[in-house]
């Protein structure tokens, strides 16, 4: 029996008369499923790894300074204002500074850098895997094992069992390193989810103590009334009763293990965390978006909309736990759309080559090998 190899493809050109009779037919019968089903995935791979995602700059939205590379020697800021006035019906800024735009809030710890800094090829390439692409250290290797696979499962060859071992076994040596690179993106994102989880809760944390501020600051403030004071309650110490605060009108909810937070869906998450800092109508609007993507961005535009025009809603200490919330749930957002692109690299290649090798022990068990 001899093989050679043509255009990277194993061929057999000679092979036993039982592999002719018996075997080959079943398994060209056998790859005519894997060929219905992965043929379209294989197909479709260059397209599903380097198209980009509609809706991404190739910019982040929430972590820019902290990870963007200087392109001038000077630094650009822009002020927006901190605090306004209605002075003869007009409002006046009285207070500028420098556009925060959830860059310098609540900076990332060391670990969070490189979580994020590991994202950024893959942002400022819109959602197209760079090392998938034409230059990409793992581009040939896809592009080739694609073409491979799909001429494979596309033969008739009557003793085409014979080589099927040895070209499963070609293929899984060759593709190691992109196996790998898939398992080290399931991690990243693992490890995203989890950072992201920490500080979804540290909001929550953060606007409970905002609330039991606000409550000691109001008891504080409270008049104290004397026990001599009339039955109608107006003594030599009463006073006015400083209106409630707005943290003080709904008190917020125990914050819930990490755990939990840690089960949550991305979208329930960003939900959780811009309920604190948008309005209701701005949260609805946002969670009326079609990706997470799209729902960050716009979330974005409202939150500086909303600090352009110097309202503030919600405490500083809030603020700075929803910008670093919101920067790492941009990361898992993006994190998640990685694992999706290289999904379709496992159901194009690895599970073209698993379902081969399936189809070789199912019909290649020819009557002489016996």
């Amino acid at each position: 029996m001899r093989m050679v190899s043509a255009a990277g493809v194993l061929v057999v050109f000679q092979g036993s008369l039982a592999e002719a009779q018996f075997c080959g037919p079943r398994y060209q019968t056998e790859l005519e499923k894997v060929r219905e089903v992965r043929t379209p995935l294989l197909n479709g791979l260059t397209r599903a790894t380097r198209t980009p995602e509609p809706g991404m700059s190739g910019r982040w939205l929430f972590a820019g300074s902290l990870l963007d590379k200087p392109k001038t020697g000077k630094q650009q800021i822009t002020r927006v204002c901190a605090e306004s006035q209605v002075v003869k019906g007009r409002s006046r800024c009285v207070r500028f500074e420098d556009e925060a735009d959830f860059k310098a809030a609540a900076a990332p710890t060391s670990d969070e850098l490189k979580l994020l800094r590991s994202l950024t090829d893959f942002v400022e390439a819109k959602g197209a895997v760079p090392e998938l692409g034409p230059n990409g250290r793992h581009g040939f290797l896809v592009t080739r094992s694609a073409q491979d696979l799909r001429l494979y499962i596309a033969q008739t060859h009557p003793s085409l069992c014979a080589g099927a071992g040895d070209l499963v076994e070609f293929y899984t040596r060759q593709m190691a390193p992109l196996n790998r690179r898939v398992e080290d993106v399931a991690d990243l994102n693992k490890r995203i989810a989890a950072a992201t989880a920490v500080r979804v809760r540290a909001v929550s944390v953060a606007e409970s103590e905002v609330y039991a501020k606000a409550v000691a600051k109001r008891s504080a403030e409270m008049p104290v009334v004397p026990a001599s004071a009339s039955g109608n309650g107006e003594g030599k110490g009463s006073g006015p009763v400083a209106a409630p605060s707005p943290a003080e009108l709904t008190k917020p909810s125990d914050p819930e293990p990490v755990a939990t937070y840690a089960a949550k869906p991305l979208t329930l998450q960003m939900l959780d965390v811009l309920r604190r800092v948008l309005p209701p109508a701005a949260v609805t609007q946002v969670a009326s978006e079609t990706s997470p993507i799209s729902s960050l961005a716009l979330a974005r535009g409202l939150l500086k909309a909303q600090a352009s025009g110097g309202a503030e809603t919600f405490d500083p200490q809030a603020r700075e736990a929803a910008a670093a919330a919101l920067r790492m749930l941009e990361a898992r957002a993006y994190a998640e759309l990685l694992v999706a692109r290289y999904a379709a690299v496992d159901a194009a290649l690895f599970a073209t080559a698993t379902d081969i090798r399936k189809a070789y022990g199912k019909a290649c068990t020819c009557p002489d090998e016996r």
